[in-house]
């Protein structure tokens, strides 16, 4: 039997990896994730912002919910699907710019890159940002440089405006990857002249009219999905911030994207023809390549370290996924573009290293409550939880629904999901987060607030204002239930108040 070509390779790879990946995490999360519970939560409003972040992930895992009935199997595939098709944008754009073989190892070396396994397990907006501003520098290559046509066909101009807009959608920091790429595109040599046609016009076109939403929406919130990601990354209180904290980012990028830069060390074979100065056999045009393979791989990173260093903010580790997906390109470009490619020993590695992760993850998943003693967030047993505040609702107001659960994040998204009327979560008891509501609206149809006594760990309180504002709101017995897990550690219990409706 003939081996796979190298781009059919890619094709079966990034399938399967997809598959396994969704299986792993759907037999070892038996409760779905918080950042997915939150964006249900979120998702059920059907609102353009949120409090925190823009709505895209949240669309998408209400709009599964809907389609699929609440299944887990398809809620857990999102994660996957995201890394599978940012490494088939990295894919397109390297087989551009070099043969297949070598666009391959650039693709399928991020099987390397943490942000690409063990931190990708649950789907969030730095999950999705991962596709798509990887799919945005791919798009913006494909416009802007021409492989022997004269003009990019109006599509994929007009694809390129959806995918900037969309990475907007995503998470807001994509602004960085947008003036990368701008920048890219106004200053280099092929993709210049493409401003004097219509094409980049219509991305524009498409672009604004895209995000105009977006922007009222987050005038209207005052721009608090910006304040809120400024609050999280706190202020310089030391002149060694502008210093320490763009340090801190930028090694932790290093150390994500660092176990990636093996497998393109172990894809290194002997120079070719024994020249050193063969690198344009392998990628062409080097000269042409090279300022778009620095700006994709260190532009938006390049820019963030700026930003940290002026502001003096410490930005988290995990806001810099979508900044690596490029980096192993780079360095196949800068450091083996002159030698022959060591297939079968990159092979071995990719898949051993992608197979480690694996099992990392489904160790921790599963093997956690053994060596901690308790449970973690997706051990909760959140359908007896749901079904408990349900049940003690119904008792009491048969002819009322439950319109609204409150309470810490996770303890309001696991209600207002699992719970079968689905209520709206008043998430941290915060009216400004959950912003759909009005305390007018809780006091007038009442709900239930529900925190955790215990869970081996974390002890949570009701709200001070729920408790302040409804005194004489009933508090059920409290409820206990064994972890979704076969250690042997004690139950969590959990607290709940339900407060009447005013009818």
């Amino acid at each position: 039997m003939a081996p796979l070509s190298p781009g059919r390779l890619v094709c079966a790879w990034l399938a399967i990896r997809a598959i396994l990946w969704t299986a792993l995490l759907w037999l070892t999360q038996p409760t779905l994730p918080l950042d997915v519970l939150e964006h249900l939560a979120w998702g059920r409003e059907w609102r353009i912002a949120y409090a925190h972040h823009p709505g895209l992930p949240a669309w998408i895992n209400e709009a599964l919910n809907l389609a699929t009935g609440g299944s887990r199997l398809a809620l857990s595939a999102t994660a996957p699907v995201a890394t599978s098709a940012a490494m088939a944008a990295v894919w397109l754009l390297a087989r551009r710019m070099t043969d297949d073989r070598r666009a391959a190892v650039a693709a399928l070396s991020l099987e390397g890159a943490w942000y690409f396994n063990v931190a990708a397990t649950e789907f969030n907006h730095n999950v999705l940002q991962l596709a798509a501003c990887a799919w945005l520098f791919f798009l913006a290559h494909l416009a802007f440089v021409k492989d022997g046509e004269k003009k990019s066909a109006l599509f994929v101009w007009t694809a390129l405006g959806a995918v900037a807009a969309l990475s907007l959608y995503a998470k807001y920091s994509s602004a960085l990857f947008l003036l990368a790429a701008l920048a890219w595109s106004a200053c280099d040599t092929r993709a210049r002249p493409q401003w004097k046609t219509f094409g980049p016009w219509l991305s524009l076109i498409v672009f604004a009219g895209l995000t105009t939403p977006q922007v009222l929406a987050l005038v209207d919130l005052h721009f608090a999905p910006l304040q809120f990601a400024l609050d999280r990354a706190g202020d310089a209180r030391k002149w060694t911030h502008h210093i320490v904290h763009p340090l801190r980012f930028g090694a932790a990028q290093l150390g994500a994207v660092l176990p990636a830069l093996l497998l393109i060390f172990l894809a290194r074979g002997k120079l070719m023809n024994g020249n050193a100065n063969a690198s344009a056999n392998a990628f062409g045009a080097a000269d042409a390549n090279r300022v778009f393979i620095l700006i994709a791989a260190f532009g938006p990173l390049g820019l963030a370290l700026l930003l940290s260093a002026v502001g003096g903010w410490r930005f988290k580790s995990m806001w810099g996924a979508a900044m690596i997906s490029f980096i192993p390109l780079w360095a196949l470009w800068a450091f083996s573009g002159a030698r022959e490619l060591h297939w079968r020993r990159w092979r071995i590695g990719t898949v051993s290293i992608a197979a480690l992760a694996a099992l990392v993850v489904a160790g921790i998943n599963v093997g956690s409550p053994y060596w901690s003693g308790r449970g973690k967030r997706i051990h909760y047993p959140a359908e007896e939880i749901a079904a408990y505040v349900e049940s003690e609702w119904r008792a009491r107001h048969p002819d009322s629904p439950l319109r609204f659960a409150a309470g810490p994040m996770h303890m309001a998204s696991l209600v207002s999901f699992y719970a079968p009327s689905r209520p709206s979560a008043i998430l941290g008891g915060d009216w400004a987060d959950s912003f759909w509501a009005t305390p007018e609206d809780f006091a007038r149809d009442g709900g239930a607030i529900v925190w955790t006594i215990n869970d081996g760990k974390r002890t949570d309180i009701p709200p001070p204002e729920f408790a302040a504002d409804y005194p004489d709101a009933e508090r059920v017995p409290d409820f206990s239930a064994r972890w979704k897990t076969a250690a042997n550690i004690p139950p969590m219990k959990i607290g709940v108040i339900l407060v009447a409706p005013q009818n």
